[in-house]
């Protein structure tokens, strides 16, 4: 059986730093911006 070292968090919403605040904003933006050109073609 294989090791890792990768752990979960119990609550990954409950993770706040600027870093992962400006990256889930910016995802949060993309997928926005292409349900709207979608729903415009």
């Amino acid at each position: 059986m294989a090791k890792h070292s990768v752990v979960r968090f119990q609550k990954p919403d409950a993770v706040e730093d600027p870093l992962t605040a400006l990256l889930r904003e910016g995802a949060q933006q993309l997928i926005q911006d292409a349900v709207e050109a979608e729903l415009a073609q």
